[in-house]
């Protein structure tokens, strides 16, 4: 077996230092979310060279919920009720590269798993109700305001959407009783199209285009 050549980008460490959701910013710039024994978690760029620049120190960040697009970095951060010790929150955040500027997008939602639409102004996200239903959602950047909503079979678990580069279908990891699966779906009609299951092995794992 043979394996695509490496290199490590990342500086050396004397204490355990995890380097967490790597996002490309440019061909010789990586952003990610550095945790270790003697840091709070803390977004930084990587460069080529394996220096660091430090960027700012967010909340509790969800796992699987980083991404970045068109100079904009989004992310699920964990809020707790201020009055209920039980109840908590997963809201949308953003920050602009450009501006340095931080912004919650959503108010007292859970949502998981935000990713940037093409061009940036869309965000489609995974959202769980107070009464347990999961749905894909699209949330407008500016308002916060949900423009488009769905929910797959009998109420199935959702997980990580991703954008197709046209910027009208999604791919999203969809969990039901018979195990997970890879959905396409076009969001004009909401029409849907499996792509591949678990069971199937190498399968019928089809490219997007």
């Amino acid at each position: 077996q043979t394996y695509s050549p490496s290199e490590k980008v990342s500086p050396a460490n004397r204490l355990f230092t995890s380097y967490l959701h790597p996002q490309w910013v440019n061909n010789n710039t990586i952003l990610a979310l550095r945790r270790g024994l003697r840091d709070i978690p803390t977004f930084v760029l990587i460069h080529s060279d394996g220096s660091e620049t430090e960027l700012f120190s967010p909340g509790t960040v969800f796992p699987n919920s980083v991404h970045f697009s068109d100079g904009t970095l989004v992310w699920s951060e964990y809020r707790p009720d201020p009055r209920w010790e039980h109840r908590n929150y997963s809201e949308i955040m953003t920050w602009d590269m450009n501006t340095g500027i931080r912004k919650r997008i959503t108010d007292k939602g859970r949502y998981f798993s935000p990713a940037l639409a093409p061009g940036g102004n869309t965000i489609a996200a995974v959202k769980t109700t107070p009464e347990g239903q999961n749905r894909l959602v699209l949330v407008d950047r500016e308002s916060g305001e949900e423009t488009w909503s769905m929910s797959l079979g009998e109420n199935n678990f959702l997980m990580q959407p991703a954008w197709h580069a046209s910027g009208n279908r999604l791919v999203v990891i969809a969990l039901d009783h018979t195990g997970k699966r890879l959905e396409e779906i076009n969001i004009n009609d909401q029409t849907t199209e499996i792509l591949f299951r678990a069971d199937d092995g190498i399968g019928t794992a089809l490219s997007v285009k």
